[in-house]
């Protein structure tokens, strides 16, 4: 049987995503923010080494094969930050620019109180970040206030971080 190109593609696409090819990952990236109780007042940011100087964004990473989404959001917060969180929820998708990819939102809870211990060479700074800072960047003209640089606002991070900047109280669910 031939297959129109198209077609094609959505049978190898299916194909890869049922037989779990390790040498592929169909589902490239998994961003997390992380919150704290009772009200989320701080958010959890990241630098990476070769980002402009003051960016910070939320925690990224990559699903393993076999891996679920929410194991895969714990499994990277505590090996990029050492940090453990709970609660991990599904926010949203954006299409990325690399092949047959797809950024994924999470939320998730996590204690503040722990130290952060940032990852050599993947990640040079991690911080706690109060919402009114984060509220001060949204409104400026550049994203920016002193000491953060939001992340572009056609990425999902920066969805991510507008909704819950917007919220005093988001659901705990």
């Amino acid at each position: 049987m031939k297959l129109s190109t198209p077609n094609a593609s959505y049978a190898f696409s299916f194909s890869v995503t049922v037989a779990g090819d390790p040498n592929i990952r169909f589902c490239s990236s998994i961003f997390g923010s992380t919150r704290t109780l009772p009200f989320a007042d701080r958010v959890l940011l990241a630098r990476q080494p070769v980002w402009p100087p003051q960016r910070y964004s939320v925690l990224a990473g990559f699903v393993e094969v076999g891996e679920s989404l929410e194991a895969c959001v714990r499994r990277e917060i505590e090996e990029e930050v050492g940090v453990l969180v709970d609660r991990v929820r599904y926010l949203g998708s954006q299409p990325w620019p690399f092949p047959r990819s797809l950024m994924l939102g999470f939320s998730a809870v996590a204690d503040p109180s722990v130290p952060l211990r940032p990852a050599d060479g993947e990640i040079e700074e991690a911080r706690w970040v109060h919402r009114d800072t984060v509220r001060a960047a949204l409104e400026s003209e550049t994203g920016a206030v002193e000491g953060l640089l939001l992340p572009p606002g056609v990425s999902i991070a920066y969805r991510m971080l507008r909704g819950w900047a917007q919220h005093e109280r988001p659901p705990l669910g």
